[in-house]
């Protein structure tokens, strides 16, 4: 009966050991090739084509990703701009009024609930679950918090009275409520609106973006983070 059981784990080991192998490579089709050595690994053409596949198929690179991010950071930095998106599309700050947020609705009977999807930094991200809003299949908008700390505000006041940019009101800021719209065939990005508060959760400035250009979601980002949620039956 041991030696059954032996034989049997061998075997199994065997069976899987494209998966194995694309696993530990952390290759870039690793979800494809598992799913083709389970279901089709016991026919001897279909093992032996998920092993090559596995030994050849590129890693991912997250070497490229992190350089990319590191430098939108540094871009950011050195034009004023947070990396979060604060004052991603100008520098001057609109004081308004007619700014209408998900906390600010008129309406009673709508509901508000902002959801935790992530921290970075100290910082927390929210998404407005009952604002997501699609246009068409595959593009919608939704509105997102970011809550900053104490530090993180004095660090982004800083960063931009060295760059010679208004901080107005910018001691009383709390949080940044944003507009964004997120396209799934594109894997992108674009912010339409975003809105400073102070701790009351009343509006110290806001920005129409709209004619910002569209940028591609960096993998592991945050807003990848949340296009993954947003998106949820177009997961693989």
């Amino acid at each position: 009966m041991g030696e059954i059981l032996n034989y049997f784990l061998i075997g199994l080991m065997i069976y899987f050991l494209p998966a194995f192998i694309v696993a530990s490579r952390d290759g870039e089709k690793k979800k494809l090739i598992i799913l083709l050595n389970i279901f089709f690994g016991w026919t001897i053409i279909g093992w032996v084509l998920c092993f090559s596949w596995s030994c050849i198929t590129p890693r991912i690179n997250r070497h490229l990703n992190d350089d990319a991010e590191e430098h939108e950071k540094e871009k950011n930095k050195q034009s004023g701009r947070h990396e979060d998106g604060l004052h991603c599309c100008g520098d001057g700050i609109e004081n308004s009024d007619q700014t209408v947020i998900p906390d600010q609705r008129a309406d009673n009977q709508s509901r508000t609930e902002w959801i935790l999807y992530g921290t970075k930094n100290g910082k927390k991200y929210y998404y407005e679950k009952y604002s997501i809003h699609h246009i068409t299949p595959d593009t919608l908008r939704v509105w997102t918090k970011v809550q900053y700390s104490r530090e993180q505000i004095r660090d982004i006041i800083q960063s931009r009275t060295n760059n010679n940019l208004a901080t107005d009101r910018l001691d009383k800021l709390a949080a940044m409520t944003e507009l964004v719209e997120m396209n799934y065939l594109n894997r992108s990005v674009k912010s339409m609106q975003y809105v400073l508060l102070d701790h009351e959760g009343g509006i110290l400035g806001e920005k129409d973006c709209s004619g910002q250009n569209v940028k591609p979601i960096i993998p592991d980002s945050m807003g990848d983070i949340l296009f993954r949620i947003v998106f949820p039956k177009k997961r693989l």
